[in-house]
């Protein structure tokens, strides 16, 4: 009788492809060999996740904050450290132990001051994590091992993602097909499901994926794009960029015949097309790759970098105008350095032969980083100094010599300026006003004209700038709302709106499919938190439906730009009663 034969020398792609429980059993086992600190930091986030699910353990507070940015970061700093360490051939144990040893005492940080290190400390964290994303992906070696290593990266996630998202869809159907048969409320059991098939296996998925160095420089004169892959760049990637770039282009025409200035949203734009051309370019070197002679491929590598310069001079125009018109920012010098930034890149992707696209990243990640963490001299706090400083030289300007300045003082002065002098010192304080308890106002001007949206210096509206905007929070804080006479059937309902004109149709609005009136001019007047339950009627006029609100919250404007009254962010909750 014959007998199948048995398969030796697999390949280990191969055997990375195969969807099988063996794989799975095999990408665990390879990821704790492999990673085995960064392991260790996802069972940590998959275990701390579960016990906040179980516990109800949520909240602001300082130690949650501190356990999760320990999983959250841990896992992309270990991860680096091992990749890093693994291409250049260096051992991981003493970067491994320094690395981890900063993250705790960062931790502890968060968990003891966390409440009063500032903006400046967040952005670095986020600047950090970036960096860490970056090296995750695009190592430091200008061989063309570099660009398969990232490509297998990119696949990698892709195919950790797709297994992430299949987990959670099939973990939803699963549990809310038992909860309907059932009427069991198993939300709690679900979203511990979810927290380990759909984070923590796509994890260790992805780590079994990455390739070793010796796999990459195996593969690094052998690397073939799919199909696939070829028509993606180039028929999806190129296309969408080039019809972006053209729109870009478009303008800049409009407004160069015109003798306009550019848009602030310009800058956005620009740096978005900047994202999708280096996207473009990292799969077209797949495609250069795979087919030498592919003239479109060739062409779109020469043009794209050259057809951004004019590009990247109108998004110079526009942030160097709006740093003129309203000062500098901390989000206007981080627009500017990577206008200058993206400057020297595309500049270096005209005449570099060949190019070498991870260099590309990692500077950017170093820029990104060497300006948001350096204490002291970080964007964030540069700018703050020099917003304080011009916020001073303003309050001197008007007469002011004793600061804090009082609210009494102030504002009386500030009802003298003209429209344009309060909004130019209004976005100033706006600016410095986003510190929570460290403020970057303290010993400037007293908090009571900057405190909530009805202060003085946000609420207050000359008459060519429209009314003062008005916050209102009602909340009937009883246990039970009494039934109206009459009334049989009951909806409860909770809606929200993001901005309703109250001129049209006298304000009404929908709930669980019938109108009623909002009376906003009434509403208003209610300045107690504890109020009984307002009673909204039927549009129609009907009697036979009325919703009693529990709670209602929104901003009320009595005349916009427009003249008309508006009411925005509208969240109300409360019952639907019909006779």
């Amino acid at each position: 009788m014959d007998t199948i034969p048995t398969q030796t020398n697999i390949d280990p792609k191969h055997k990375k492809s195969k969807i099988s429980f063996d794989m799975l059993v095999h990408a665990v086992r390879d990821a704790w060999h492999r990673f085995p600190v960064t392991v260790v930091y996802i069972a940590y986030l998959a275990l701390w996740s579960v016990i906040q699910i179980i516990g109800d353990f949520f909240g602001d507070d300082n130690l949650v904050a501190s356990l999760w940015y320990l999983g959250s970061m841990g896992v992309p700093l270990s991860l680096a450290v091992y990749l890093w360490c693994e291409y250049l051939r260096r051992p991981s144990r003493l970067p491994m132990v320094i690395a981890n040893l900063l993250l705790v005492a960062d931790c502890i940080c968060i968990f003891c001051f966390e409440s009063s290190l500032g903006m400046a400390w967040n952005v670095g964290r986020g600047a950090m994590f970036a960096a860490l994303a970056v090296a995750i992906i695009f190592i430091p070696s200008r061989s063309p091992m570099a660009w398969n290593f990232s490509n297998s990266q990119v696949t990698g996630l892709i195919i950790a993602a797709a297994f992430g998202w299949a987990f959670m869809l099939a973990l939803g159907a699963i549990f809310m097909t038992i909860n309907g048969l059932f009427g069991l409320d198993i939300w709690k059991p679900m979203a511990c499901a979810q927290a380990v098939c759909a984070g923590s296996v796509p994890a260790v998925i992805f780590l079994h994926l990455i390739p070793r160095r010796d796999e990459s420089e195996r593969d690094e004169k052998a690397f073939f794009a799919t199909k696939f892959q070829c028509g993606t760049a180039k028929y999806f990637f190129l296309m969408v960029t080039v019809i972006y770039m053209a729109i870009l282009y478009v303008y800049g025409f409009k407004i160069l015949f015109t003798w306009e200035l550019p848009r602030g949203i310009v800058s956005l734009s620009v740096t978005g097309l900047t994202a999708a051309v280096f996207v473009t370019l990292f799969f077209l070197e797949g495609v250069r790759r795979t087919h030498p002679t592919d003239s479109l491929t060739l062409k779109a590598i020469r043009v794209l970098p050259v057809a951004m310069i004019p590009l990247l001079v109108l998004m110079s125009v526009a942030v160097l105008y709006r740093i003129g018109e309203y000062g500098l920012t901390v989000s206007r010098l981080y627009v500017l350095t990577f206008n200058l930034w993206c400057y020297g890149v595309f500049i270096y992707l005209m005449v570099r032969r060949p190019r070498i696209y991870n260099a590309v990243a990692i500077s950017f990640a170093v820029v990104f980083l060497a300006t948001s963490i350096v204490p002291y001299f970080n964007f964030t706090t540069l700018s703050d100094v020099m917003m304080q400083r011009k916020l001073r030289e303003r309050l001197v300007e008007l007469g002011f010599t004793e600061f804090p300045v009082s609210e009494e003082a102030f504002i009386p002065e500030f009802e003298r300026l003209d429209s344009r002098d309060r909004m130019d010192l209004r976005s100033i304080v706006k600016e410095l006003d986003r510190h929570g308890n460290q403020s970057g106002l303290d010993g400037i001007i007293e908090p009571s004209l900057y405190t909530g949206h009805n202060s003085v210096i946000y609420s207050y509206r000359n008459d060519n700038e429209g009314s003062a905007q008005k916050s209102v929070d009602l909340n009937y804080q009883k246990s039970d709302v009494s039934i109206p006479d009459g009334f049989r059937k009951v909806d409860q309902l909770n809606e929200y709106m993001s901005k309703l004109d109250v001129d049209n149709r006298n304000g009404a609005i929908s709930l669980g499919g019938t109108e009623f009136l909002l009376p906003a001019d009434s509403l208003i007047h209610l300045s107690d938190s504890v109020y009984e339950p307002v009673i909204l009627h039927a549009a129609s006029g009907t009697p036979d439906t009325v919703f009693v609100a529990e709670r209602i919250s929104f901003y009320y404007v009595p005349a916009t730009w427009s003249g008309k009254r508006e009411v925005t962010s509208l969240d109300i909750y409360g019952y639907k009663f019909t006779r």
